[in-house]
């Protein structure tokens, strides 16, 4: 199995699941802060599950950090499951964006999609 042990081919990777963390609770956000600016906001379906899901990554975001001091594989995993959900979440905006003509909030995460499949191959090898 090939394992990394840079993040972006110059940090160590410690640092690496530092910058993860922090620029991924901002594309969260930021993520939020599309979907806020959208006209259509009486279509609940897309917002209840993802303030479930930007709660639940930001906690295992955390568990990211608190996985740098205490080296337990355990918040590694946490991260990796609510990365995993959070990118068909993506996934299904991205579709439903392009549907209803939301093209801010499929571009949004569609960068959020990218940027998420390579931190989570980061973080898991």
């Amino acid at each position: 199995m090939v394992k990394m042990e840079k993040f972006c081919f110059c940090a160590p990777l410690k640092w690496g699941m530092l910058i993860i963390a922090i620029f991924d609770t901002i594309l969260n956000v930021l993520g939020c802060v599309a979907l806020g600016f959208e006209e259509h906001k009486d279509q609940l379906y897309m917002l209840t599950p993802l303030v479930y899901g930007v709660l639940t990554h930001l906690i295992a975001c955390i568990l990211l950090v608190v996985s740098i001091k205490e080296q337990k594989r355990e918040h590694v995993i946490c991260y990796i499951i609510t990365g995993s959900f959070r990118l068909v979440y993506a996934i299904y905006l991205i579709v439903c964006g392009f549907i209803y003509w939301f093209l801010f909030v499929a571009i949004i995460h569609l960068v959020l999609l990218i940027f998420g499949i390579y931190f989570l191959v980061c973080v898991f090898f």
